[in-house]
């Protein structure tokens, strides 16, 4: 892999070609009040690139080809600009742009879920955003509480600090999770992979809400969540700022601060950034939900070089560690087992290289390494006699490459190769202490899982722009190994030391499996109107089973969990129908989804009531809808509703399928006090679930209200103050979300939390 990393960077600059040198820069600045803007979004067409202002509100646009562009200039709270830049010659031009006020409802976020950066409102795709202001202006404990706000996406808890997210009913093993475009593979069983993450650090989280095995290869069959950090960028002078943020919640006596700081120029650009947290026992509204208190900490920095006019590279880095982490229990953790992570460790590791302007038609290329390790180690006490510890490593490597191509103004081309390998390294110990035993076993055998992908997307603009259609497809090649394993390990009698011990059950012989498999994605978006568009998407997908589903051993003395190496890979196809309007004063966005699953894995009986094997047996199908709707009242005030509803059936047995979300949304009014405060005030629902799998249990309605204030800035000095306070759970309200049945055991959601944010930024 180091040689063609090395092959492969030596063969980007040996490409590059001389290209003009025009530079356009200048200042972004209010309409009303002269004052500069900072953080406007500013996107070159149909070069797919741009940049954003500084604090001071500066921007610069540099080694821009030759050719007609449209450069858009969009910020929440102002109206969208545009202006067109002819370039027929090398020069440095200043275009200074003025932006009037518009309280908005669309906020014009730009995403990248398609692989290129794109305006919101101009991918077909079902897509969902969590804004930095959103992710500021609430006590989220990780990313899984922020993208509950949306519809179609649903918390599900494994106590205060572990949390997890469904997606139109589907979670765990087929959605893929990314920190900054970077896949997070690691056990599903427990949830707690995204509660590995800063969240003071997260700029932004986008959920594709359905299948998009096509450009993210296997997993993503039910979606894809990208989580995306702060990152600084280029500015004309050196400019260093910072920032410290503290908050407060009551519902668990929760502390935290964080610390960041930005430095940049015209050639380098850095950031450094901690934080700490420290949380007792979470309180319900029935009393104090034991063993959920968590203590954790964070540090990440990055490095961004100007390397020549069109190439940069930027390094990164990230670790997160969590000791102490209580885990409220269900099964296995039955009765008053004491279950808790000594240690969750993530720890990232990535360089990056973009190369942009290549030529005229080769736009951008970026090539990206990255290593991502994620360790757990486990205790669990199930009684006084015995302590069971089992503990894992999960290392994934990742290169990436992609390229764009402009083949003319209404088309954009992008292909690329995906490699990825994930390593499981794990254990567990048992000691029965009576007996003065200690049994060291393998849970899953020491494997590998590695991934060949080349994937490609082509997007068109037809019928004089009214048309925007997307086709991608995607194929992988996946090999799968693991060593010959056999448990129990060893047994310690009595200090005595005993390998191989009498009678080992052969778990897995060494094996090695390969998946061949083809996805493919088609996405439409008709502009009926400056105001409305309809979308339509249609996917085949593919997941190939995990290593755990493969090679696990998992005995839980009454019942015998097996893995099956010969699994082959799940297959869907997935539709989607939308529909978008957004008018001055109402944006609605609305679809109806299907989503049809067949050779899914389940635990297939092998003995009644004791012994499971995973086999390819399944066929499921998913259908429902999700809106989201806001309507400006007067002014910066709106009112606001969303909703979802998934309903599903497992066609071999006509039964339904677990943990799929009753109805459920929020509705809520924002109000705006001018120059004072901003105000929102929201009802979270649910309805009844009584449609539930054999041996689940129903779970009644609810009804909490929450309340949440945040403050306009108070400057001091150089200082800009943000301060914001709330109550979640207003009436403390006793209540059971359907999905936090998680292993087995419900658990009440947390009661009256009220909560304080101070941000000071210099």
């Amino acid at each position: 892999m180091k040689k063609f990393m090395i092959t492969a960077i030596s063969l980007l600059f040996c490409t590059v070609s001389m290209l003009a040198q025009t530079t356009i820069r200048g200042t972004v600045k209010s309409k009303e009040d002269n004052k500069a803007i900072a953080g406007v979004n500013i996107l070159v067409e149909p070069l797919k690139t741009g940049t954003t202002t500084d604090s001071k509100g500066n921007y610069v646009l540099r080694n821009l080809p030759y050719g007609k562009f449209k450069v858009i200039f969009s910020h929440i709270g102002y109206k969208t600009k545009t202006i067109t830049l002819k370039i027929q010659e090398e020069k440095t031009e200043v275009i200074n742009v003025y932006l009037e006020r518009k309280p908005v409802l669309l906020e014009e976020v730009k995403v990248t879920a398609s692989l290129t950066e794109h305006l919101l409102k101009d991918i077909p795709m079902p897509v969902g955003v969590v804004t930095e202001k959103s992710i500021q202006s609430l006590p989220y404990f990780s990313p899984s509480d922020a993208m509950d706000k949306l519809p179609g996406v649903n918390l599900m808890r494994d106590g205060i600090w572990g949390t997890a997210v469904s997606v139109r009913g589907i979670s765990k093993q087929n959605l893929v999770y990314l920190i900054d475009g970077d896949r997070i593979e690691t056990a599903t069983n427990h949830a707690g992979g995204l509660s590995l993450i800063d969240m003071f650090d997260v700029k932004q989280i986008e959920i594709i809400k359905g299948g998009i095995s096509s450009l993210y290869g296997s997993g993503a069959t039910g979606g894809v969540i990208n989580i995306k950090t702060k990152v600084p960028g280029f500015s004309e002078r050196l400019s260093v700022s910072g920032s410290t943020a503290s908050g407060y919640n009551s519902v668990n006596k929760n502390t935290s601060a964080n610390v960041r700081l930005f430095a940049s120029d015209k050639f380098w650009y850095a950031k450094l950034n901690g934080s700490v947290r420290n949380a007792g026992d979470a309180v319900t509204a029935s009393g104090t939900e034991l063993n959920s208190k968590f203590k954790d900490k964070s540090i990440s920095g990055l490095i961004g070089l100007k390397l020549s006019g069109n190439v940069n590279a930027q390094l990164k880095y990230q670790n997160f560690i969590a000791r102490d982490v209580g885990i409220p229990g269900g099964l296995p953790f039955l009765g008053p087992a004491s279950v808790r992570y000594k240690l969750a460790y993530r720890e990232l590791m990535e360089g990056k290289l973009n190369l942009s302007n290549l030529s005229k038609k080769l736009n951008k290329l970026t090539l990206k390494y990255y290593r991502q390790i994620i360790k757990r180690e486990v205790e669990l006490i199930p009684n006084p006699n015995a302590v069971v510890s089992p503990g894992a490593t999960h290392t994934t490597d990742g290169l990436f490459l992609q390229s764009n191509f402009i083949l003319s103004k209404n088309q954009l081309l992008i292909a690329g190769l995906d490699l990825w390998q994930r390593r499981y390294d794990g254990h567990r110990t048992k000691e029965i202490k009576p007996l003065k035993r200690i049994i060291e076993d393998k849970p899953v055998a020491p494997s590998v899982f590695r991934n060949i992908g080349l994937f490609a997307q082509d997007e068109f603009m037809l019928a004089k722009n009214k048309l925007n259609l997307t086709i991608s497809g995607r194929y992988d090649f996946i090999i799968v190994k693991s060593d010959e394993t056999k448990n129990p390990q060893y047994i310690i009698n009595n200090g005595v030391k005993i390998i191989p011990p009498p009678n080992p059950d052969a778990s897995f012989k060494a094996t090695e499996e390969t998946n061949k498999s083809f996805s493919g994605s088609l996405g439409l978006l008709y502009r009926m109107n400056k105001n409305s568009d309809l979308t339509f998407n249609a996917a085949y997908t593919f997941r190939s089973p995990s290593l755990e589903e493969r090679f696990q051993y998992i005995n839980l003395g009454a019942s015998v969990y097996l893995g099956n190496p010969s699994l082959q890979p799940e297959k869907g196809l997935f539709f989607d129908l939308g529909i978008r309007i957004n008018t001055n004063n109402l944006r609605f966005k609305g679809s109806v989804f299907l989503n049809n699953f067949s050779d899914l894995v389940i635990d297939d009986v092998v003995i009644p009531d004791s012994v499971f094997k995973k086999q390819n047996v399944g066929k499921a199908r998913y259908y429902g809808f999700d809106a989201d709707a806001e309507y400006r009242i007067f002014g910066g005030s709106s009112a606001y509703l969303n909703v979802s509803y998934v309903s599903d059936k497992d066609l071999n047995s006509n039964e339904y399928l677990p943990q799929i979300p009753p109805l459920n949304g929020k509705i809520g009014l924002k109000w705006n006090f001018e120059k004072f405060a901003n105000l929102n005030l929201e009802a979270s629902f649910a309805g009844n679930q009584n449609n539930v799998a054999p041996g689940e249990k129903t779970t009644p309605g609810y009804v909490v209200y929450n309340l949440s204030f945040d403050f306009y800035p108070v400057k001091f000095g150089l200082l800009k103050i943000y301060t914001g306070f709330g109550v979640q759970n207003i009436f403390n309200r006793s209540y059971r979300n359907h999905l936090t049945s998680y292993r087995g055991m419900f658990h009440e959601e947390p009661g009256r939390n009220i909560f304080a944010k101070v941000r000071i930024l210099w």
